[in-house]
């Protein structure tokens, strides 16, 4: 999967030190390698997915307190069974995502 972060090349991305609980490395690093990726493509897909999500779950809101804001309650109604389509497109997406994962870094 290609993300804007994936497209630059990884020697030219300045280092970053993360500190973490010793147990949480060691739930990233059991992660990481049950999905055949680096501890740190296993950090920042999980990153990314989470962002992905967030934004997501925030269109989301706004969209269904439009779809039930005004109109006859027909037109409410339409409104929000058009909301629950598009939330089931979004869920397949991220569970997609969440399949393929990123290119190993």
């Amino acid at each position: 999967m290609k993300t804007p972060s994936s497209d630059r090349k990884i020697a030219s991305i300045a280092p970053f030190g993360l500190r973490m609980q010793p147990e949480l490395k060691q739930q990233i690093e059991e992660q990481a390698l049950a999905s055949g990726r680096s501890l740190n493509a296993e950090i920042v897909w999980r990153l990314e997915q989470s962002l992905k999500a967030d934004a997501t779950s925030k269109g989301w809101i706004k969209a269904a307190k439009r779809a039930a804001a005004g109109g006859s309650p027909d037109e409410r109604l339409s409104a929000l069974e058009a909301e629950v389509q598009e939330l089931r497109r979004g869920l397949l997406e991220l569970r997609k995502a969440r399949q393929d994962g990123p290119e190993t870094a």
